[in-house]
């Protein structure tokens, strides 16, 4: 559930979910100050106390780095997200819950971040088997016509 920003009924933390998206409602809004705000403070919260294991906050971490890349126009940092997100997924195709499945092996919130980059004018950092090309956003001025 999407709370309001800044309040989190009987929880005094913020949730990290409604955190990303808070940074994303931002940033779609034309607000990119607030939106790094919101990813400022989720990473500096996850760096500050990093989970050793795979986990959500780590999850999350790799999507708000991702996204800080893409605001702040920063083609290192948003590959290091992506690269950090299918790491993840790669782990979950041998390990998680998923693996010997088709939802296993494709990294649908990769493929967000990447589409999201790119259409805000960065190059796609990784081209991964996780992430089919086939949905990877193309600029109209780009696509092959035939």
């Amino acid at each position: 559930m999407l709370f309001p920003e800044g309040r989190f009924p009987g929880n005094d933390k913020p949730d990290i979910t409604d955190g990303l998206v808070h940074a994303l409602k931002a940033w779609f809004n034309g607000d990119t100050a607030a939106a790094s705000a919101h990813c400022k403070k989720h990473m500096d919260a996850y760096r500050a106390r990093p989970s050793k294991k795979i986990t959500y906050r780590r999850n999350y971490y790799t999507l708000h780095q991702a996204l800080w890349g893409i605001l702040q126009q920063d083609p290192q940092t948003f590959a290091k997200g992506i690269q950090a997100q299918l790491a993840i997924w790669h782990h979950d195709a041998h390990y998680g819950e998923d693996k010997g499945t088709v939802s296993g092996h494709y990294a649908e919130f990769a493929v967000a971040m990447t589409n999201l980059g790119i259409h805000a004018g960065l190059p796609q950092p990784v081209v991964d088997p996780f992430i089919p090309q086939g949905l990877v956003w193309t600029p109209a001025d780009d696509r092959v016509t035939g």
